[in-house]
């Protein structure tokens, strides 16, 4: 496992970015779950945004 950190929540960020312009618009409860991890890791809680940002990456990917 990564340790969360500003790096790797931006790396997730990327990610997010990419699945996002490679489909459709974004599940809503992707893109709200994706933003408030954005919000998180800007005020350094990296653990939590990181949390989030996978969990939206993965319904990104698989749809939930």
């Amino acid at each position: 496992m990564t340790t969360p950190t500003a790096a790797y929540c931006d790396h997730l960020n990327r990610e997010v970015e990419r699945q996002q312009n490679r489909g459709g618009p974004p599940v809503g409860e992707a893109r709200q779950l994706a933003d408030e991890g954005v919000r998180m890791c800007d005020r350094g809680l990296f653990r939590g945004g990181v949390v989030r940002l996978r969990r939206a990456l993965g319904i990104m990917r698989n749809g939930r």
